[in-house]
C-alpha cells in the first residue's frame, strides 16, 4: 500500500474476495516475487459460489437442527429461518463458553465436539455437574429467566456451537420457553 510492503502471502493463500463482495475498488496491490500459479475468479462466479456454499451449509445445518428434539416439530420454513438466523463460534480446549455470574445473552446449541458444565461454589471450589455432546444446547436459562448464568460450560478439545443473540433467541424460539423450563 503506497510502495510499502505490508505482508506475505504463502501458497494457498487467497485475495481481492473483499472488493467482489463489496463491490468496491481494491485497497492493495498484490507482486509475485517468484513464480505462482494464480486462479482467478470473476465476480459472477464468486457471488455464486459464495451463494451456493452458503445454501449449502443452511441444509446441513438445517439437517442437524431437525434431529435436535426441541426442535423436531418445526416446519421447514421455520427451520431454514433458525438455521439463517444462527451464528457460528468455535472454542479451544478448556475455554470458556459461559461463565457463572455473566449476563446470559446467548442461547447455544452444540454442533460438535463435547463440553463440561460446573458450578463454582462460596469457596471457590467447582463442582462437575453434567458432559454434554454434539446436538444437546446450553445457555437458555439465563436467556428465560432474566439471570446471571448459573454455571460454567468449558470446551473438552476444539468445539464448535451455534448461538442465538437474546433478540433472536425471543423471535426465533419464544414459542419454546415453556418447553425449557
Amino acid at each position: 500500500i503506497n510502495d510499502n510492503s505490508i505482508g506475505f502471502l504463502k501458497n494457498s493463500s487467497s485475495f481481492g474476495d473483499l472488493s467482489l463482495m463489496y463491490n468496491c475498488p481494491r485497497a492493495a496491490t498484490i507482486l509475485s516475487r517468484t513464480y505462482c500459479t494464480l486462479w482467478t475468479l470473476n465476480r459472477v462466479h464468486f457471488r455464486k459460489a459464495i451463494v451456493t456454499s452458503a445454501s449449502s451449509q443452511n441444509g446441513q445445518l438445517m439437517q442437524f437442527l431437525s434431529k435436535i428434539g426441541l426442535f423436531e416439530g418445526l416446519a421447514a420454513p421455520k427451520l431454514s429461518q433458525l438455521a439463517r438466523s444462527l451464528t457460528k463460534q468455535t472454542f479451544d480446549d478448556g475455554e470458556y463458553i459461559i461463565r457463572q455470574g455473566d449476563i446470559g445473552e446467548k442461547f447455544f446449541v452444540l454442533f460438535k465436539g463435547r463440553v463440561t458444565v460446573t458450578m463454582t461454589d462460596d469457596r471457590g471450589n467447582s463442582k462437575f455437574l453434567i458432559e454434554l455432546g454434539e446436538g444437546e444446547v446450553f445457555g437458555e436459562r439465563a436467556l428465560i429467566k432474566k439471570e446471571p448464568r448459573k454455571a460454567n460450560v468449558i470446551a473438552n478439545g476444539f468445539v464448535e456451537c451455534y448461538y442465538l443473540d437474546s433478540n433472536n433467541f425471543y423471535s426465533m424460539l419464544g414459542e419454546f420457553v415453556d418447553d425449557f423450563n
